[in-house]
């Protein structure tokens, strides 16, 4: 509470710094310039009080855009860059040469040039760097410094929006000038959806863009790019519309999610090459709305983009399964996609915002059946292991996202509690400080590739990542060729199957048990004695181990990779990899 208080005292010093820059820009009219009739040029006089404002009050701002992570947000600029509002140049040091080909930057300003330019050469960038000094609606001048639609890989607005005479005709103008794989990076003040903080920006507003040049404070700044064009359309080929009273979550985050499930599934398909496969059939369900508006815009969607026969909506209750495959009459299914409330009341989700200090305009849009559950997302998540259980293969991954780091251990828990032995998680990262978490888990034998199902930094403790599906170990020769005679001839005398590719340097084998030990080996020997064995048709579906071994050549070593592809024994996993590294060791 204090923070949010200070926070809305904080434009009064604005607002005196504004008035200390309008009495520089007078003294700069009159003494300077000696122009005293431009004090009657209400446009002149208002450039050069904010151009003296801006000095002053740049390298605050510059302080804050570093704990916001602005400064990575301008490091991520490739290509060709057009900057909207550049003012003194307070990013130019922030890019990062070797990504950017040209930059321009539309600064109407004039009075800002000078320093702009400096802070340009300090930079190096005066080589790539082009003031155009226009707005970006002077299409002809634009024109001029060859500027043109679709021309540009990066469109960067840093704080400028809120002072766009016509922001609407901006946005989609800048829309316009990306290139359809285009990245538009955008950090701006917004009207608050809090109440309180809404109108403390109104009545700041009453004054405000007299002291900062036409800056407004409750601008709805991120409607305005959602609707500056079809993102959707350009990024994915899909028309959407979406609510604005309800969560509309970050694209890539959900993106990455969905890319994570896609590699657990490519990583334990029956192919056991860890490669995508076009032709295989995927079915999933997303859990689940039990809210009619959502339901409603979902059902728009799918319309709008003729996806249904691909997508079936199904409304739900609170006291419904989870995972209703039967309601839906689907015998199996590939996987679960899950992004379940936070929080357990209004209550804790009150608590959580204050504990941040976020300041009011990142106020949360969510209403509260998409936000709020009876135990948070720990118990929601909990109900979808109690239904996993019972449904056991008939999902292959059951999936979830997490948005508390302290919920990741509490679910991993109850999964081993459960007899859950082959589980993966991930951390979802974007920017400098928005992280979510993934968890998954599988009644199923196949084990993901190890990237995939450790896919974390430090920050998660080892005994809640599984266990370590990959083996490496390097052998001092430069011959390829004959570390892979050594490991065939070696696994070829062993009761298992094995299919050895020497073009690729790699095999794959399943062992129905421990046949590698001295015991396994001379039931092998007595076997072959007497012409009799118990195996010759064992299915690789029963196998209590799979596993890949590949070869590849780095420097002056071989390096040996055995990847545990089927098995729920780690042991036996790991006795397999050091009885493979004993022997071709020697």
């Amino acid at each position: 509470m204090k923070g949010r208080a200070i926070s809305y005292l904080e434009p009064v010093l604005f607002l005196l710094v504004g008035l200390l820059g309008a009495v520089l820009a007078v003294f700069n009219i009159v003494f300077k310039q000696r122009r005293p009739q431009d004090l009657l040029d209400l446009s002149k006089f208002s450039d050069e009080a904010f151009g003296a404002t801006w000095l002053i009050v740049a390298p605050k701002l510059a302080e804050r855009e570093v704990e916001k992570g602005v400064p990575a947000l301008i490091a991520s600029a490739t290509g060709a860059v057009i900057e909207i509002g550049p003012g003194s140049g307070n990013q130019v040091s922030r890019y990062n040469r070797s990504k950017v080909t040209k930059i321009y930057g539309i600064e109407p300003t004039v009075s800002l040039h000078p320093k702009l330019r400096e802070n340009i050469k300090k930079a190096g960038l005066s080589d790539i760097y082009t003031i155009v000094p226009c707005g970006i609606q002077d299409i002809q001048t634009l024109q001029q410094y060859g500027i043109n639609q679709e021309a540009f890989d990066t469109v960067l607005s840093i704080q400028v929006f809120c002072s766009i005479p016509n922001p609407k005709e901006t946005a989609a103008a800048l829309w316009r000038l990306l290139k359809p794989e285009g990245t538009m990076i955008v950090y701006e003040h917004v009207k608050s959806q809090d109440f309180l903080a809404s109108k403390v920006q109104d009545f700041y507003n009453i004054v405000w863009p007299y002291a900062f040049q036409g800056c407004q404070l409750n601008r709805d700044t991120a409607r305005t790019f959602r609707e500056a064009g079809n993102w959707a359309k350009r990024d994915f080929g899909i028309r959407v519309e979406l609510p604005d009273d309800r969560l509309c979550p970050p694209v890539p985050n959900r993106f990455n999610y969905i890319l994570w499930i896609q590699d657990l599934l490519d990583t334990t398909s029956e192919s056991y090459n860890d490669r995508y496969d076009p032709h295989r059939e995927v079915v999933g369900l997303d859990i689940t709305d039990i809210d009619d508006k959502n339901l409603l815009y979902a059902r728009q969607n799918i319309l709008a983009n003729n996806l249904q026969s691909r997508i079936r909506p199904l409304l739900t209750k609170s006291q419904d399964p989870l995972i209703p495959l039967d309601t839906l009459g689907l015998e199996s299914i590939s996987f679960t996609i899950c992004n379940p409330p936070f929080y357990s009341s209004p209550t804790d989700l009150l608590a959580s915002a204050a504990a941040k200090s976020r300041p009011p305009h990142s106020a949360c849009t969510g209403s509260p059946i998409e936000m709020v559950t009876p135990g948070g997302e720990t118990a929601f998540v909990t109900r979808m292991i109690d239904e996993s259980e019972q449904l056991r293969t008939r999902c292959q991954w059951y999936t979830t996202m997490l948005g508390k780091f302290s919920s990741v251990g509490i679910v991993i828990e109850e999964l081993k509690k459960r007899g859950v032995s082959n589980w993966a998680v991930k951390e979802f990262v974007q920017g400098e400080k928005t992280r979510r978490w993934g968890v998954g888990w599988s009644w199923d034998h196949r084990r993901p590739r190890e990237d995939v199902a450790r896919g974390v930094s430090t920050s998660v403790p080892k005994h809640l990542l599984p266990f370590p599906s990959e083996f490496k170990f390097e052998i001092p020769t430069t011959s390829i060729d004959l570390v892979g005679s050594t490991v065939h001839k070696l696994l070829g005398g062993l009761d298992l199957q094995w299919q050895y590719r020497p073009q690729i340097s790699a095999g794959v084998g399943f062992a129905r048990a421990n046949v590698w030990s001295r015991a396994a080996r001379r039931q092998k020997e007595r076997e072959i004695s007497t012409g009799k064995s118990d195996t010759e048709d064992e299915e690789v579906g029963e196998a209590a181990l799979g596993f890949r071994i590949q070869l590849t050549k780095e420097s002056e070593v071989v390096v040996v990779t055995i990847r545990w592809l089927q098995g729920v024994d780690s042991v036996l996993f790991e006795s397999f990899c050091g009885m493979v590294k004993r022997q071709i060791a020697k």
